[in-house]
């Protein structure tokens, strides 16, 4: 899920939204070199202080070096993942593992 939440500022007189301008202030106040890093940052801070201590920011991309799946990807993945199940998974890794699909497998099961 994306969520985006920009503050309403003025512009000659006027209110205005930009998440642009919420982007690279928080950008600033993070510390972060881009502006999502930055949003996934301060999310991450926000539920920790307001839902749950446990929670932490995920590793960085760049770090992990994941490939971004596309929705339809993803939602092609799980399909292909559920159909070569004979029972239920334990859990969503197990049924991940089952598919045996490289990242180079899987996008052109979203556009068939």
């Amino acid at each position: 899920m994306d969520l985006m939440i920009a503050p309403v500022r003025s512009s000659r007189n006027k209110p205005l939204i930009s998440t642009q301008k919420a982007l690279t202030e928080l950008k600033g106040i993070a510390g972060e070199r881009n502006e999502y890093a930055a949003l996934q940052t301060s999310w991450a801070d926000w539920c920790q202080q307001h839902l749950d201590r446990s929670i932490v920011r995920g590793i960085r991309k760049e770090i992990t070096k994941r490939e971004h799946m596309s929705p339809e990807t993803y939602g092609a993945v799980m399909d292909k993942a559920r159909e070569s199940l004979s029972e239920p998974p334990e859990r969503l890794m197990d049924a991940l593992k089952a598919t045996e699909l490289s990242y180079d497998d899987m996008e052109p099961l979203a556009y068939g």
